[in-house]
């Protein structure tokens, strides 16, 4: 992702810089509808690329403990000959469960979400101690993803700074609410 970024910078800031320089040419040439045009233009383009550049510089960078260990993923579509070879465990198909239906969650869930959906997949009423404790493991793990903004909430991806902010919330959506 940060390759992207790369990528693009001087491109970006090229653009910025000739809205600029048009917008000072338009001013000086006394057209004030033009050179308030591009000074706009440029003005967006520098809030957008900095959002942008904010944004992927705050993705943590992945976990190397979780290069070290499989996930749904990896497991679809292999034989069922190579998946008994790869020692897959209990504990290992229950973590791949809770991914999966935190995925089903929309990528982000609750622990109540996950408890409720682990009884309506297995039918098992999961102890909420054991549940948590599994899923700090699988954090520690790099399989999941917690935010210092919620507690109780996981996700398969990084949850960016902010996500919770209920001032984005708009026309009577409903708010987030701590578990």
């Amino acid at each position: 992702m940060l390759s992207i970024i790369e990528k693009y910078d001087l491109f970006v800031k090229d653009q910025i810089a000739h809205q600029e320089r048009t917008a000072v040419y338009y001013a000086e040439k006394n057209d004030r509808i033009r050179a308030d045009g591009y000074a706009d233009r440029a003005e967006k383009l520098q809030e957008m690329w900095s959002a942008v550049t904010d944004a992927i510089q705050s993705i943590p960078s992945p976990n190397k403990e979780a290069q070290f260990h499989l996930s749904p993923d990896d497991l679809a579509g292999l034989p069922d000959e190579l998946v008994k070879e790869l020692g897959i465990t209990d504990s290992d198909r229950k973590e791949y469960l809770l991914i999966d239906l935190i995925n089903n969650l929309g990528g982000i869930a609750s622990i109540n979400k996950l408890l409720i959906s682990i009884y309506k997949e297995t039918g098992e009423i999961e102890k909420r101690t054991r549940l948590v404790a599994r899923l700090y493991r699988m954090q520690n793990k790099g399989m999941i993803y917690t935010t210092s903004e919620r507690k109780g909430v996981y996700s398969t991806t990084p949850i960016p700074d902010g996500y919770f902010d209920t001032k984005d919330l708009e026309d009577g959506a409903d708010e987030v609410v701590d578990e």
